[in-house]
């Protein structure tokens, strides 16, 4: 009796070992989780870096009108020491023409202070011509960049349309100072000439 059940036994007792032995083995393991790159963020196009360098459109313009502009500027106080210089030689060739008039043999410096206040009243009527000129065309081009500054918020708050607006009250005070010297000068001249003519009328008179 024992012997039967030892042989029907045995394949069962098998089976379970089978089964043990198998859930002893160790499990593969499972491979970590990889999280994904974080996103890099795009460079800035090439066109789009340069249209920030250069500005907004219509940048060129202003900036060429404030250099234009700031230029015109740097170069009116030497023309306005010109202008002071050249009404006061104007002032005293006068004098001294109607001094050398009265003094013995003045003709050679009659003659010498005409010609001083004849050149620096032409060379100031040049200046004064050239000025006109250059500060009309000035005038229009700063009108034009400002005009253009309005356009678009872009350009109102460009750096170039502020430095301009900036750079206006600068350059209408310097070209106004210029041409209050320059009519001085002139005006220098108008009441200095018949002192001139006065001195050459006495030469004449006492016949040297």
């Amino acid at each position: 009796m024992i012997r039967l059940v030892g042989t029907r036994t045995t394949p069962f007792l098998a089976i379970l070992a089978l089964a043990a032995g198998c859930s002893d083995r160790p499990t593969p393991a499972q491979a970590p989780e990889v999280s994904p790159p974080a996103p890099v963020a795009a460079a800035p196009p090439q066109d789009a870096a340069i249209a920030a360098a250069l500005g907004p459109p219509g940048a060129e313009t202003v900036d060429a009108a404030l250099a234009a502009a700031q230029a015109f500027t740097a170069k009116l106080p030497e023309a306005l020491a010109a202008a002071t210089a050249a009404e006061q030689r104007i002032r005293s060739a006068g004098a001294r023409a109607l001094q050398a008039a009265r003094a013995e043999g003045g003709a050679a410096r009659v003659a010498q202070a005409r010609a001083q206040a004849d050149s620096a009243r032409n060379a100031m009527s040049a200046a004064a011509a050239s000025l006109k000129a250059e500060a009309a065309a000035q005038g229009e081009a700063v009108a034009a960049a400002m005009a253009l500054c309005q356009e678009t918020p872009e350009l109102a708050a460009y750096t170039g349309c502020i430095a301009l607006t900036a750079a206006q009250p600068s350059l209408s005070g310097a070209i106004e100072a210029l041409t209050q010297r320059q009519a001085a000068a002139e005006a220098a001249w108008l009441q200095e000439r018949p002192r001139l003519e006065e001195a050459a009328a006495l030469l004449a008179l006492s016949g040297t």
